[in-house]
């Protein structure tokens, strides 16, 4: 498993930019092997600008087609890449505290909520439209000597541009759509998910995160599906499979000892249901992704 962080690419992708520690832009087509697997270190925006993309990130099977925005968090897993023939996209890796000046915190957060579920930001034709000119201002600066002796202003540019990209995930996020959510549900939801996503071993139990919360499994499971779509054995499961997948490919633990970190005490319960999740048993996921190896 490969792991991608601005240091690497930048080594890979000479012909994008590194403006500062914090920031790399590419444009062009994809670097990466087709069906690599790869963990992510950085907050990456890709947008495609032309062609299609299909991907799976952290277990999920996603498309994303030309005028398309692809936002990834840090330590997220990508793999089962495949690109279309004039696949074409700019990518923006940078840290979090980067992408985050001037947003407001709470919105950002907000954000990164609605990501976990919904990477990909579908643009109208007026939305398409500015962010198509940010990307080709970026695209000239990178090609251009003059402009690359000045970088702080490409910084510049790139965090307007990750502003106005925020600015239009916010308006999507449940809270924004659906205002009388800004309740003490809305709060506990995402207190829910701030806790599993945290927490290094995933108790399975809704009992225990309801308890956390001081209310009842049933009103937690509730709350979730309402205003996720998804109840709370949905997420705990997604979270868990995510650590699993993590455990598998990213560490040279055998599959039992996987299975017990994860709280799994029948070997044969945890294979039978990540064979039901990814569609590969725990063997054949890592075989098919021995540390760094194609998929």
């Amino acid at each position: 498993m490969r792991i991608i962080d601005i240091d690497t690419t930048t080594k890979e992708n000479p012909a994008g930019s590194r403006f500062s520690k914090d920031l790399f832009i590419y444009h062009g087509p994809w670097q990466d092997e087709e069906g690599q697997l790869f963990r992510l270190d950085t907050l990456c925006i890709y947008f495609v600008r032309s062609g299609s993309h299909k991907f799976v990130l952290n277990s999920r099977e996603y498309v994303a087609n030309a005028g398309e925005i692809i936002i990834s968090h840090p330590n997220d897993f990508f793999y089962d890449l495949r690109f279309s023939d004039d696949f074409y996209c700019t990518c923006v890796y940078c840290a979090l505290d980067f992408a985050s000046e001037g947003v407001d915190p709470l919105h950002f957060q907000q954000c990164l909520r609605y990501l976990r579920d919904e990477p990909i930001l579908h643009l109208d034709k007026e939305q398409l439209s500015l962010m198509t000119s940010y990307v080709y201002i970026m695209e000239k600066r990178n090609s251009s000597d003059t402009s690359r002796g000045y970088p702080k202003a490409t910084e510049l540019i790139c965090k307007a541009y990750i502003s106005d990209i925020f600015n239009l995930l916010l308006q999507e996020t449940p809270i924004a759509k659906n205002p009388e959510t800004r309740t003490r549900p809305t709060t506990i939801y995402q207190d829910f998910i701030d806790i599993l996503a945290s927490s290094r071993k995933k108790e399975r139990n809704v009992k225990y995160y309801a308890e956390k919360l001081s209310i009842t499994p049933k009103y937690l499971s509730h709350i979730c599906k309402v205003i996720s779509g998804k109840t709370a054995p949905e997420w705990i499961k997604e979270y868990v499979m995510n650590d699993a997948l993590r455990y598998i490919v990213g560490t040279d633990f055998s599959i039992k000892e996987i299975a017990m970190q994860l709280g799994f005490s029948n070997f044969a319960f945890f294979c039978r249901s990540i064979k039901k999740h990814f569609g590969r048993t725990p063997l054949e996921l890592r075989n098919q992704n021995i540390h760094g190896d194609s998929y």
